[in-house]
């Protein structure tokens, strides 16, 4: 489950975070938090090429994720992003959902799944 990849993290709850960017830097990525979704899509806009992977919440303000994660992946489609949200109505509702996201989960994450995941995207062939 270790990686060298890096990773932006979005989530308005700087706790969640917090405990992503602690986690998987452990685990050897290098991660990056935003508790701004717009300040994420400039950063990324900036440089798209510096980040493997997004994992974002849905809920925040100013933007949703899914809508942040798919001027990401129109930028660049091969970004690997996650979706997480404390609602699975949430994740379900709308089928841009599916299109914005490579993988979607429900809080609260176990940080061990979100590595898991990382992997199988990060190792897709």
């Amino acid at each position: 489950m270790r990686g060298k990849e890096t990773i932006l993290v979005v989530d308005d709850d700087a706790d969640v975070a917090d405990v992503l960017v602690t986690a998987l830097g452990r685990l050897g990525y290098t991660v990056l938090a935003t508790n701004d979704p717009l300040r994420a899509l400039a950063a990324f806009e900036q440089d798209p090429s510096a980040w493997h992977a997004v994992i974002s919440d849905e809920m925040m303000p100013m933007m949703r994720g899914h809508e942040m994660l798919k001027r990401m992946k129109k930028i660049r489609p091969s970004v690997k992003t996650i979706l997480c949200s404390g609602s699975r109505d949430v994740l379900t509702s709308e089928p841009a959902i599916r299109t914005a996201a490579d993988q979607t989960y429900v809080k609260p994450i176990d940080v061990r799944e979100i590595a898991f995941v990382l992997r199988i995207l990060f190792d897709r062939r």
